[in-house]
Parts: structure tokens; C-alpha cells; sequence
């Protein structure tokens, strides 16, 4: 008998206002300030080829940043005019670097705001100038009392201050990027060339200074100014990253950065993103690909978030202080830190966490970050699953998941030790992770009683290799027929420009005979979303609704 289900929903938007410094769970690639198919860069990891030229000079030349600098001649006041250096990300060539002239509009405690002239008034307000030193200086979404600059100083570490000037230069312009209005947009970068003397590169403006967007970027919006403090959260810590350990591992700098917007009270960025891809080389940064390189930011995010909730920050400034990189800063940081934990353990209990998330299990399974995505993986309805063979990326995991069934038996045979499997079984009320001893059967007779899935995590503890794995497996299932339908399981990008009350409605062809079981509706917005199920009239107008 051919079985029939239908679901169909509706979303009705309520759009209130939000104040400034409300918290927002909105990723940054969803702004309603720019175009729905625009999303921003953070422009420092484009410049990685000039980035090690510069690493390899101060290595061979190390008297560079022991040079005083001589005091500026004049200090920046309101309405003082300057011409900086910036960079063409079209071609990212030194020659290429070309003269903004601007303008001082602010003096903070800790900062000068200039903004390109070109850019004043049309794209950036007095406003949105106050606002730019209001957050760098005074306070952020995580403490009203304190600036970026103050948070990320007590986080990682002291910048550099080759100027002799401890104030920071932040030049809003329109960077020169190549957007066309769609895709990808520089929003904001540091680059280290303009720490060195212009004696050596003769375009350095030899000053602490960061770049931020005017174009696309909205710094006239609430939603465009907090979106840019975050990328200069995340700018700043490089400059701090920079001076301590100047030739980072891509991974940990980036890690740290992304990590430096949540310590601020920003999102943590596109969380699903490396949900969707959790076999992939963990320390991977894929920068030829636009793309895939954002999921390397996401991949990035949530590891060190993960490492602040289970080690604490001053950890990390420890990581960031060390003149060790990669996963050997990690742990020289963790030492430092008088902390048992090391890097191998924490990726264990990292894949673990990040499928499982329950700190009341154990506080190793769990993130202090609230709502984070669970990761894709296979999920087994069916009675019966023949020897099946995979492979399991360098430090990367495949989670299998079996539903919907009971007395479950799996048997997994593994090609190298640096292979490991752990069952994790969540129920209504207990959840537990158990060891998976490799070819010897795993048997779960609780399985569809205590415990309603059962999900297995198979993890490459090994840096260099991937390794194959054969498993195989038997549940007994009711005879129902488990259909599982799927509109769209990634997170949702751009933003629908509805009115106030306005509907969304999606309908998916009814199985005949089916019972509904569930539905998951993922949703983006920084005001609040009403939802309900409806039943379709079969008509789309006057009205879809019953």
C-alpha cells in the first residue's frame, strides 16, 4: 500500500525593534544591510602569500622590531588629514597598495577613527563614527563597561606599538575588493607590512591601523556597525597574534580570531557550516576557494570556542603568547596553563561534544555556547546494514546514526589504531557515551527503550593519514516504513525582505497512509519569528492556510 504524508508550515514574521547591544544570534553572512547573496571576508588571510615574505624578513632580520620608533612629530586631532596606504584585494600586489587621503573624525581613549573622504557623508555619518569608537573604546555585547580593545587586550595579549603611539588608527573606506553586488566583500583586514619601517617597504604606514568597509558594509545601520565591530574584534587580535608569534599556523590565528568576536559577545560564525562537513582535515585552510574557505572559518570557530569553555581564555592567551605553532602551541599553551588537557584529547572529547552537548554527561561532551548545530551524518532506518566500507578523513570524524529501531548489534573493523569509535546513546532521560572495541560486536538491548538513538562517532586521531573502516550492522525495526523528507538541511543564508505579518509557506507532497513524526524549521533573524502547522486547503489563494 502506497503510504502518504504531508507537512506543511507557515512562519509569521513580527518584526520589533532591537536595541543596539541586544544579544543576537544571527550569523554574519545574513545582515538585512546588504544584498541576500552578499557575505563578508575578513580580509587578513588573502594577503597570506605577502604575509610570508614579511615572516621570512623579520626572521632573517629580527633588529626590525627592535627599532624605536621615532615619536610622531604631531598627534591626530579632529579634523586632521592624512593619506594611508591601502590595499587593492583585486590584486593583492605590493605595487598595487594606492594612497587613501582621509580625514580624523574621532579621538577615543584608545583609538583614532579616520574615514576616507570619498566615503564621508554618502556612506559614513557622524554617528557611525561615535558608534565605531563607542565599541572599540567603552563597551561591547559582552560587558557594557569595557571596549574591544580592553577585552581583546585581557584576552590575548598586548599589540604592538612601532609608532610610539598607543593609540590604534581605524580607517573606514571603501576597500577594493571587486564587488559587484553579489558575493563575497572584503569587510575588514590587518596587514603587518604596516609594522615594519618605510625603509623596507616604502607603502607602510608604519602604525597600528586597521581597515573596515563602507561598501557593501552599512555603518549608518545598527546591524552594519555591529557586524564590522565584530571583524575589527576579530582584526585586532591578529595584530596581537602578530607581535607575540608572527608565523602562526592559518588554523590557530584564525581560531583565535573568531573566538575573539564571541569573547566580545558577537555570534559565533556559521556554526553549520562546519556542521555539514565534519570529515574534513581539521587544520585544512582552503584559500584558493572562496567558498569552501568560509567553512574553514566555521570548522575554526567552533573548535576554539569549544577549547575556551573547557580550558578557560587565559589558556588561550597562553596559546597566543607561545612562540610554538599548530597544534604544538596548543599545548605548550595548555602547559603553561598547569592544564592535564592536550590537544589529542581534546579533539577525542570535541567530536564527542559536538554531536552529544550535554555538559550535565560529562563537562567534556558539552559546549558552554548555547544552540550550536549538531553535525550531518548518515542515519540508519533500515533493518539491516550490509559490510560497508569508508573513510575517515586526518583529524576529522563520520557520525552514523540509528533510529527508529531496537536490540541494535554493529560490528566495526578498523584499519589503523589511530582509529577510534565511540557509541554515543541519548534518551529521553539518559544519554551515556560507551567504548566501541574494534571488531568485537557492540550490542545495545536498550536500545528503543532507555535509549532512542544511538549515534556512532568514528574518529582519525592521526595528522598525516586517512583510514578506511568496514562496519556492519542489524536492528530490529516495527515494519514501518521510515520516509524521511528534506527541504532544506543547511543554515539559512541572505535575508527575505517581508513585511511586517508576512508569510513564508512551505508545502512537501503528502504519503499516503503516513503518520507525521516530526519536523525541524531552521530559522535566522535578530527579532522574533511565530511559527505554527497548518493544515493545507489545497489552494494557495485567497489563503493556504486551514
Amino acid at each position: 500500500m502506497t503510504r502518504k504524508l504531508l507537512f506543511f508550515f507557515f512562519i509569521g514574521f513580527i518584526i520589533c525593534a532591537t536595541p543596539l547591544f541586544a544579544q543576537k544570534y544571527q550569523q554574519l553572512e545574513e545582515k538585512n544591510t546588504r544584498k541576500p547573496n552578499s557575505y563578508p571576508i575578513r580580509g587578513s588571510h588573502l594577503l597570506w602569500k605577502n604575509e610570508l615574505e614579511i615572516s621570512r624578513f623579520i626572521k632573517e632580520h629580527p633588529e626590525v622590531l627592535q627599532q624605536n620608533a621615532l615619536r610622531k612629530t604631531e598627534a591626530y586631532s579632529v579634523g586632521s588629514t592624512h593619506s594611508f596606504y591601502a590595499d587593492d584585494f583585486t590584486t593583492n600586489a605590493y605595487e598595487d597598495r594606492y594612497l587613501v587621503p582621509s580625514t580624523c573624525r574621532a579621538v577615543g581613549t584608545n583609538c583614532y577613527v579616520f574615514v576616507e573622504n570619498s566615503s564621508w557623508g554618502s556612506r559614513v555619518t557622524q554617528a557611525a563614527v561615535d558608534s565605531v569608537k563607542l565599541y572599540f573604546d567603552s563597551k561591547t555585547p559582552a560587558d557594557a563597561t569595557k571596549g574591544i580593545y580592553r577585552t581583546d587586550v585581557d584576552a590575548f595579549g598586548n599589540p604592538p606599538n612601532v609608532d610610539n603611539d598607543p593609540k590604534i588608527i581605524i580607517l573606514l573606506l571603501d576597500i577594493r575588493d571587486g564587488y559587484d553586488g553579489s558575493g563575497g566583500y572584503v569587510e575588514g583586514y590587518f596587514y603587518s607590512l604596516n609594522e615594519l619601517p618605510k625603509t623596507q617597504y616604502s607603502t607602510s604606514n608604519y602604525a597600528e591601523i586597521f581597515f573596515l568597509d563602507t561598501n557593501p558594509l552599512d555603518v549608518k545601520t545598527d546591524d552594519g556597525i555591529y557586524s564590522g565591530m565584530s571583524t575589527l574584534a576579530h582584526e585586532f587580535q591578529h595584530m596581537i597574534h602578530w607581535i607575540c608569534d608572527n608565523d602562526e599556523m592559518t588554523f590557530v590565528n584564525e581560531g583565535c580570531s573568531l573566538l575573539a568576536e564571541v569573547n566580545c559577545g558577537f555570534p559565533i560564525y556559521s556554526p553549520s557550516r562546519y556542521a555539514n562537513e565534519p570529515n574534513h582535515y581539521l587544520l585544512d585552510w582552503r584559500r584558493d576557494d572562496n567558498n569552501a574557505v568560509l567553512t574553514d572559518y566555521s570548522r575554526a570557530a567552533r573548535f576554539f570556542v569549544y577549547l575556551r569553555d573547557q580550558v578557560g581564555m587565559g589558556a588561550i592567551k597562553n596559546i597566543v603568547a607561545s612562540k610554538s605553532n599548530d597544534t604544538s602551541g596548543i599545548d605548550a599553551g595548555l602547559q603553561a596553563s598547569s592544564s592535564i588537557l592536550r590537544f589529542s584529547g581534546l579533539l577525542r572529547n570535541w567530536f564527542i561534544a559536538n554531536m552529544l552537548d550535554d555538559r550535565n554527561v560529562d563537562p567534556k561532551y558539552g559546549y558552554l555556547y548555547p544552540h550550536l548545530p549538531k553535525p550531518a551524518e548518515q542515519t540508519v532506518y533500515k533493518s539491516t546494514v550490509s559490510p560497508t566500507t569508508e573513510n575517515v578523513d586526518r583529524y576529522a570524524v563520520r557520525y552514523i546514526g540509528f533510529k527508529g529501531g531496537s536490540e541494535l548489534r554493529a560490528t566495526f573493523s578498523l584499519t589503523n589504531p589511530a582509529l577510534i569509535v565511540k557509541a554515543i546513546e541519548i534518551g529521553p532521560s539518559s544519554k551515556r557515551v560507551l567504548d566501541v572495541t574494534n571488531g568485537v560486536e557492540f550490542y545495545e538491548p536498550l536500545y528503543g527503550s532507555t535509549y532512542s538513538e544511538v549515534h556512532f562517532a568514528i574518529m582519525n586521531i592521526n595528522a598525516f593519514y586517512g583510514y578506511n573502516y568496514t562496519y556492519q550492522a542489524t536492528q530490529t525495526t516495527s515494519g514501518v516504513q521510515i520516509i524521511e523528507l528534506k527541504y532544506d538541511n543547511t543554515e539559512p543564508t541572505g535575508v527575505l525582505p517581508l513585511a511586517d505579518r508576512d508569510t513564508i509557506c512551505v508545502a512537501f507532497n503528502a504519503i499516503q497512509g503516513g503518520i507525521l513524526d516530526s519536523i525541524r524549521v531552521a530559522l535566522r533573524r535578530n527579532t522574533p519569528i511565530t511559527g505554527n502547522i497548518w493544515k493545507f486547503t489545497g489552494v494557495g489563494r485567497p489563503t493556504p492556510l486551514g
